[in-house]
């Protein structure tokens, strides 16, 4: 089975190779260099969620024979009670049948003058991330933590999140 994901990014790749192995199944990946139509730092659900559809919907069409289509896109949540912004993965899995699952990452805090940065330069955290830490190879996460989580492992969990739809649908849906 082919699953073109909507991106190049090695990190990206390797957690989609890593959730289909703890699925079980068996899939050769294909990145495909997808666009998500939405900012770089998208903002809010409805932004992150439109991302990941794009690159699913794009890798899907584009990737000769895949039966999967995965978009992966990162972006900021403000809490409004707290006023605080959270980075968190949206995943997007399209089936080739047009069967359409989401799922949510851990989100971690990021501190306001990150945040600050990052709309008054247009930036993106992980080139933020990457000038503090050379080390933590734009892994905010693996920066925040000192190590102890990596973004690969929180894409991972994600993952299986949204293709547990596929792989465990008698859970899913009502028959």
């Amino acid at each position: 089975m082919k699953i073109a994901v909507g991106t190049e990014s090695k990190l990206k790749l390797r957690a989609v190779s890593a959730s289909l192995k703890l699925l079980g199944i068996n899939g050769e990946v294909i990145g495909h260099n997808s666009k998500s139509l939405v900012p770089n730092a998208p903002v809010g659900y409805e932004e992150m969620t439109l991302g990941a559809l794009n690159r699913a919907k794009e890798a899907l069409r584009k990737v000769n024979e895949s039966q999967i289509g995965i978009g992966i896109e990162n972006g900021l949540l403000q809490v409004v009670e707290t006023s605080e912004w959270f980075d968190l993965p949206v995943i997007c899995v399209l089936t080739k049948d047009g069967d359409k699952f989401f799922s949510i990452g851990a989100g971690y805090n990021v501190p306001q003058w990150m945040i600050d940065r990052i709309f008054n330069e247009h930036t993106e955290l992980g080139f933020i991330i990457q000038e503090l830490d050379k080390d933590a190879e734009k892994d905010p996460i693996n920066y925040f933590t000192k190590g102890l989580l990596r973004r690969e492992e929180i894409l991972t969990q994600a993952l299986i999140c949204a293709l547990s739809n596929i792989v465990n649908k008698e859970r899913y849906f009502k028959v």
